[in-house]
């Protein structure tokens, strides 16, 4: 049995972005099933990653940003025409039972490897969103010269969905959106998940002053909604809140962000430290795709969590009374200042962990896929 796990990012090397933790949480989770030695992984990186795991391909990416808009408009996104050659060459030479598209951007390769297909062979295309969604938010809220990469990731994105086998993606929202637009049903639904980290000695004891911590790597929606954060919801709060902000190169926006009580940390090898620290869990994200990851990583540690629909969106939160969807800075506001006068106050509250032990582990999702991925496997043996 062989599958090739054809990632559209390197994810292999470190996780401290949500895209990336969700490809490693789909190669585990295929590894688990199917065993490491029948993975193959092809993707894209100019570091050499061929020790991070088994049977790792990785094939030059673009270098610059006018390599990339250059690919983009042959419909080859991250990678040139001469890398796209020697790809279809490796997959051909493999003769995979299923090839898993662990994005949907890269699409357009489909339409090349097909006249190498097994006629048995099963594509598998994984949505961590909806790519014309996501770009095109993009256009609208960060720069217009994103509209060159909006046409091919459409175009690419458009390609698989009409060909593949079997769609998977995150919630019922990005299904929704797939029926939508590409006319197709969504097969099978798998949520973000965590592996169990949390460590119950390390909780801490709530101080008199109370630390809100946002966790989000420099990244559009996140950069927008923390500022928005600071300048409308922060100046209203409590003089005994303040704000932590961690995550993948924020240290960007600490000269923008940084103040009195706002503390910019960025980059950190674990989060772990930071959660364990804070009262409350803020996130002001207001506009995305597909789930948010750091959702899931915050009910781990059963945090007490503030955040807008989109924070929330593919999560089941009914009845926890300690995650709370803030429609506006108002709700934000009523909120914090709601929990600093609240004499029983915790850094810790089970019903958030054990929301993400039922529904967002590893364990709590892993053997239904595995009977659906054998499934497929079978089929592909007919």
């Amino acid at each position: 049995m062989k599958l090739v796990f054809l990632a559209g990012h390197e994810f292999l090397s470190n996780q401290l972005v949500g895209g990336r933790q969700g490809s490693f949480k789909n190669y585990q989770l295929l590894s688990w099933i199917y065993g490491e030695e029948n993975i193959y992984v092809v993707t894209f990186s100019n570091i050499d990653i061929s020790q991070k795991a088994k049977n790792v391909m990785a094939f030059p990416k673009h270098r610059n940003r006018v390599e990339q808009y250059y690919n983009c408009l042959f419909l080859r996104n991250g990678y040139s025409k001469s890398t796209e050659k020697k790809l279809i060459k490796y997959i051909a030479t493999l003769q995979p039972d299923i090839i898993f598209f662990d994005s949907t951007f890269t699409g357009n390769l489909l339409t090349k490897i097909k006249k190498y297909y097994k006629n048995s062979m099963q594509i598998i295309a994984y949505l961590h969103n909806v790519e014309k969604n996501h770009v095109w938010d993009k256009v609208i809220h960060e720069n217009i010269l994103y509209f060159f990469p909006y046409l091919s990731y459409y175009k690419n994105e458009k390609a698989l969905l009409q060909r593949a086998d079997y769609i998977m993606g995150l919630n019922m929202r990005d299904a929704i959106e797939v029926d939508r637009i590409y006319h197709r049903k969504m097969d099978y639904i798998l949520p973000v998940s965590y592996i169990d980290v949390f460590e119950e000695q390390k909780i801490t004891q709530p101080e008199d002053r109370i630390t809100l911590l946002f966790v989000g790597a420099f990244f559009g929606p996140n950069n927008q909604g923390i500022q928005w954060f600071i300048e409308t919801v922060l100046p209203y709060c409590d003089n005994s809140v303040n704000l932590i902000i961690i995550g993948k190169d924020m240290e960007k926006l600490q000269r923008q962000l940084e103040g009195e009580r706002v503390t910019v940390v960025g980059t950190v090898l674990s989060t772990a430290t930071y959660y364990y620290r804070a009262d409350v869990v803020v996130l002001p994200i207001l506009y995305g795709n597909g789930m948010k990851t750091k959702t899931a990583e915050a009910m781990m540690y059963g945090k007490y969590i503030l955040g807008t629909k989109e924070a929330f969106e593919g999560y089941d939160i009914e009845a926890i009374d300690e995650m709370v969807v803030c429609a506006n800075a108002v709700d934000f506001i009523r909120e914090i200042n709601a929990y600093t006068k609240n004499e029983k106050r915790s850094r810790f509250y089970d019903s958030v962990r054990n929301r993400f032990l039922e529904k967002y582990e590893h364990n709590a999702v892993k053997n239904d896929f595995k009977q659906f991925m054998k499934n497929i496997y079978n089929k592909a043996q007919e």
